[in-house]
Order: structure tokens, then C-alpha cells, then sequence
């Protein structure tokens, strides 16, 4: 029978942002219809001097009605960025407001600052200011036409409007708010979703096959472009490389650095057989790695991880092209094994544990301990270092009995009680087999006596098992 292991990388680009339709910094108590800043991509304005973030406008409190009757100068302060010499503001009003604002000129004291300032409208009372303003429903002063001079692309960077309105009345402050207004994210990420590459090594069917006996597993790593408001990188025609790092000489059975004849490993193969590339992918467009075996060879328990390249070009003309990578773990394969449980052993300063374990077949298996205290509700898993149980007979006292008493001691400075063993070794059910016991030694006479436990495993007899 055919068996293979597939393991599959799809990668894809997709857009999820759209063009906020403007910036609204609440001068007062009413609700913001949106309140989110415009987005800049920083990969895409790495060569970028200036950007224009469109529409800014300021929700008017309408509690302050009878203050905005005398509307003199709205100022923005600007927090982040300069202004350019392009800038060429303007200001309107909008919703539910009533009056001519259109009479007004802007300065630009400093940089970082604009100021519209009303003149009398024809027709009014030639009062200053805005005479007559009139406040209902969800009135707003739009701000368009203020370029920026915003050189700090880093992600998480931002820009701030500070919005502060005045009358003629001795330019007495009418309100005032501030808000984000841009902010610089990055455009590209990149996510795992069927984490598949989890595989569970059948030791019992001689490390050749899956525990389920599937014939695929799936992982898929999406390099996703979140598509910013503002000067967007622009991914190139074929921009994906994939790396896939994992241990594959075990396709080479003859040795002779090729993967062998009715095999499969897709992708160009590391010479080593330690990676396997794709190039050229277009943006969306899957990246697939095949590992296939015909069912005769052990499976290799490993750790699998992936390196994803995407190449793009920034926003300006003729800029050169950059490139966004990313790397993270894909999963591994396990292997099964003989679990046990040796439900009870006593220790302390005359309690001498015995612990011993067969194995009858041919192949190491990783060794796994966890073990529960009297008295407690979890358990904790003692570091084994790696030890691989060999063929044979193995003495477990010191490297699990005492490594316990010791990782106690440190831990609580009290050795003496019980406890539970839960042991996994990577090899077969019927080719495993443990004893357990423990020796008491009397505190005077240095008599000794023996207690048997019990034996354990798929060849052993459990005993005392209401202990």
C-alpha cells in the first residue's frame, strides 16, 4: 500500500481595508460616526516625503450653539508631521450647520500649524466672524488640502490633529479636541491556519506510518496585504519564496544524496536534504511540498518550520524593490509509544525506590516522565534530557526516582511522601514491560525489607492496584 505525507503550504494575498471616507476628531459629546485613523503602509512609504491624508473633520458640539454664533478661526496643531509647501488648506461646513463660512483666509504661522480665520460675509451684520452660525443635528467643519511632510514611516508611528475653535469675542476658546490621524502599520503579515504537521508516528507499525493511517497532512501560511488608505506597496509578478526546513534524508535510503526512485520530495532539494524550496509564486497562488514514501521506510519524528519571502515595490515610481519575510514553526511529527503508570511509591531518607524497565525489541525509544505529589491536583513533567531507553534492561531508579526526589527537594525542600509515575517510552506496546518496587531500611537495626508494586506495561501483571 501507497502511504505519503503531503504537506502543503498555501499563500495568499488579500486585501481587507477600505478608504476610510474621512477622520472625525468629536469636539464634544456626540457620537463618532468614524472614528479611525487613515492607515499608512510603512513598507509602502519607505521612499515617501510627503503624504496627504484627505478629509479631517471636527465634530462641533452643539451644547456650544451659542458660542458658535461668533465663530472667528478654527486652528489645527499638528503633532508628528510638518506641513509641506503644497499645502493649500481648506475649510467647510457641513450637516445640519447653517451659514457662509467660505469668507476666511489661512495662515500657516509655523509648520505645524494652520489657522482659518472668518471675515464678514456680505449681507450680515458686520459683526466679526461668522455671524449667525447655526448648529442642528451632526454639524462639521471639514479640513481638506494639508499635505504632510512625514518622514517617520516605522510602524506604529502616527500623526495628530489638535482642533481648537474660537470666537470674536476676545478669541475666547470655544473647544477644543485632539485624535489620530494617521498611522503608519505595516501591510504585510503573515498568519498559519489546518496546522496539519502534527503527525503521530506509529511505533507499533514499525515508525512507517501515521497512528490515524492517513495518507496527507495540510498546513497553510497566508502573507496577507492589508491594504492600506495611503501609498500602498505593490507586491511584484512572482513574489513568494518558501522554504520548508525539515530533515528529509530519510527519502534516501541508498545514500547517494538523491531522493530515491518512486519517492517524492517537490521543490528544489537541499543537497543535504535538510530543506526544499519553491520560488516563483504569484501572490495568492499555493506553494505545495510533497514528502511520499511507499510505506517501507521509518518516518522521521521531527520539528518542521518555513521561511516565506514576498517582493514588493514601494509606492514611489521607479523605486527599487524590498521584500517582507517571515519564519515560524510548522508543526512537527511525534511518535507514539507504551505508556505505563506506577500509581504508588513511598520516598524518603530509608524509602530506596526500584524501577526498572524491558525492552525486547531492536530500536531506542525516547523515554517521557510526569509525575503527581501527594496531595496534589496536576502533574509535573521531569526533564529527561533526551534519554533514549535502549534494548534491554534499563535501571530508572536514579534518572527518574531520584531525579523526582531531587526536582522536590529544590523545589519545596520536602522529599517525603508519595508519588505517582506516569512513563511513555517511544517503542512498542509489546515490546515493553517494568517493575516497580522499593526497599525500606529500619532506622536502627539497618533491617531491610522489600515491597513489590507491581508490573507494568503490555507484557506486565499489574499489581496493588488499589494503591
Amino acid at each position: 500500500m501507497f502511504k505519503k505525507s503531503l504537506l502543503t503550504l498555501a499563500l495568499a494575498a488579500a486585501a481587507t481595508n477600505v478608504m476610510a471616507a474621512s477622520v472625525i476628531i468629536s469636539g464634544g459629546a456626540g457620537t463618532i460616526a468614524n472614528p479611525e485613523a487613515y492607515t499608512m503602509s510603512s513598507e509602502g512609504s519607505a521612499n515617501d516625503t510627503a503624504v496627504d491624508p484627505g478629509g479631517v473633520s471636527f465634530d462641533l458640539d452643539t451644547a456650544e450653539a451659542a458660542n458658535y454664533v461668533g465663530l472667528q478661526s478654527v486652528t489645527i496643531d499638528i503633532t508628528g508631521a510638518t506641513l509641506t509647501p503644497a499645502t493649500s488648506g481648506v475649510i467647510a461646513l457641513t450637516g445640519n450647520a447653517s451659514d457662509d463660512v467660505s469668507a476666511y483666509t489661512v495662515t500657516y504661522p509655523t509648520t505645524t500649524q494652520a489657522v482659518f480665520t472668518f471675515t464678514t460675509p456680505a449681507g450680515d451684520n458686520n459683526d466679526a466672524g461668522v455671524d449667525g452660525l447655526t448648529l442642528a443635528g451632526t454639524p462639521q467643519l471639514d479640513i481638506t488640502g494639508l499635505v504632510l511632510e512625514y518622514a517617520a514611516s516605522a510602524v506604529g508611528s502616527t500623526v495628530s490633529y489638535t482642533i481648537t475653535t474660537r470666537s470674536d469675542v476676545g478669541g475666547a476658546l470655544i473647544e477644543t479636541a485632539s485624535a489620530v490621524i494617521l498611522e503608519s502599520v505595516t501591510q504585510f503579515s503573515t498568519a498559519t491556519s489546518n496546522f496539519g504537521l502534527v503527525g503521530l508516528i506509529d511505533v507499533n507499525d514499525g515508525r512507517l506510518n501515521f497512528v490515524d493511517d492517513s495518507s496527507s497532512e495540510t498546513a497553510t501560511v497566508t502573507i496577507s496585504s492589508a491594504s492600506a488608505d495611503l501609498l500602498n506597496a505593490v507586491p511584484v509578478a512572482t513574489p513568494v519564496e518558501v522554504t520548508l526546513n525539515g530533515q528529509f534524508s530519510f527519502l534516501d535510503t541508498d545514500a547517494d544524496g538523491a531522493v530515491d526512485a518512486g519517492f517524492t520530495l517537490s521543490g528544489t532539494n537541499a543537497t543535504d536534504l535538510t530543506s526544499t524550496v519553491v520560488t516563483g509564486v504569484a501572490a495568492g497562488a499555493p506553494a505545495s511540498f510533497t514528502v511520499a514514501t511507499d510505506g517501507t521506510i521509518v518516518l522521521k519524528d521531527q520539528a518542521y518550520d518555513y521561511v516565506a519571502t514576498l517582493e514588493y515595490n514601494t509606492a514611489s515610481a521607479g523605486a527599487s524593490t524590498s521584500s517582507y519575510s517571515s519564519a515560524a514553526s510548522l508543526g512537527s511529527w511525534a511518535l507514539n509509544g507504551s505508556s505505563f503508570t506506577v500509581p504508588y511509591m513511598p520516598f524518603g531518607p530509608n524509602t530506596f525506590p526500584i524501577l526498572s524497565v524491558t525492552h525486547e525489541g531492536t530500536v531506542a525509544g525516547a523515554i517521557f516522565v510526569e509525575y503527581m505529589l501527594e496531595g496534589k491536583a496536576t502533574a509535573t513533567t521531569l526533564d529527561m534530557n533526551g534519554l533514549m531507553v535502549q534494548p534491554g534492561i534499563t535501571d530508572l531508579r536514579a534518572v527518574v526516582m531520584d531525579a523526582i526526589a531531587a526536582d522536590v527537594l529544590a523545589d519545596s525542600g520536602d522529599t517525603f511522601g508519595k508519588v505517582s509515575v506516569d512513563i511513555t517510552i517511544n517503542a512498542p506496546e509489546d515490546q515493553i514491560s517494568a517493575f516497580a518496587g522499593f526497599k525500606v531500611k529500619h532506622p536502627t537495626t539497618l533491617s531491610e525489607s522489600r515491597v513489590a508494586i507491581g508490573t507494568f506495561g503490555a507484557n506486565g501483571d499489574l499489581k496493588l492496584t488499589d494503591n
